[in-house]
């Protein structure tokens, strides 16, 4: 799916589309740098709901997730102050979540900058819990229990989106 077909069935309750000026105050004041790709569909649409055409992720593995809202600046910058659990390795920035409510996050450390990967919110972790640490640093341990890789980039990740076929 091209960039343009997947903001195209964004709708409703979206963030503005972010300019240039917004695009880099975010980067200074969050101390991180956006992809490419990240930064062009955030100026195409500023995110939003998913909602006039149901569209999913597969790829060549079989990997699937089916994408209902993608974050505007501002609600990163809320995700990234208050992430999603305090388990998540600080190199992951919150850029979705998909219909089953598990977090689409983006990578920022430099060996694996710009993969996409999903956070399983049913996988919960409780403090003493023997099956998952009480820690987990890096995102290596983290794929171990509720952490799945999707895609190299956000570019690869929009190419593997395909509109849903109802029957």
């Amino acid at each position: 799916m091209t960039l343009e077909e997947f903001v195209a069935v964004i709708r409703g309750e979206g963030g503005k589309a972010a300019s240039d000026e917004a695009l880099s105050a975010f980067e200074r004041r969050m101390d991180l740098t956006l992809p490419q790709e990240l930064k062009h569909f955030l100026k195409c649409c500023g995110g939003g709901r998913v909602i006039e055409t149901p569209v999913e992720y597969l790829d060549e593995r079989g990997a699937q997730l089916i994408p209902r809202r993608m974050y505007s600046l501002d609600e990163m910058q809320g995700a990234f102050n208050s992430p999603v659990d305090s388990w998540v390795p600080k190199a992951l920035l919150s850029i979705g979540v998909d219909e089953g409510g598990n977090t689409i996050m983006l990578c920022l450390r430099k060996d694996r900058f710009g993969q996409i990967f999903l956070f399983d919110h049913e996988c919960v972790h409780y403090p003493g819990d023997d099956e998952c640490p009480d820690t987990i640093e890096t995102i290596e341990e983290a794929e171990d229990y509720r952490l799945g890789y999707y895609a190299p980039s956000f570019r690869q990740f929009l190419d593997d989106l395909r509109v849903v076929e109802t029957v």
